[in-house]
């Protein structure tokens, strides 16, 4: 078994390589995903609150709550 496993890694590295790199990509999009996501959702969510600052305003007659 030990005898062949230069053999395995010579005949296996390339595709194993390329696995390897593919699985680090996917890693790097789902991070860059998940950074978008969490920026669009504080940005949403920020927008949510000055809308309801505005709202309240209106119908609190100019006060702020």
């Amino acid at each position: 078994m030990i005898e062949d496993t230069p053999a395995l890694i010579s005949t296996l590295g390339f595709p194993i390589a390329i696995t390897i790199y593919l699985l680090w990509e996917r890693q790097q999009v789902t991070k860059t995903l998940e950074k978008a996501i969490k920026q669009d959702l504080v940005a949403a969510i920020q927008e949510l609150r000055e809308e309801i600052i505005r709202f309240s305003e209106r119908c609190n007659g100019g006060r702020r709550p």
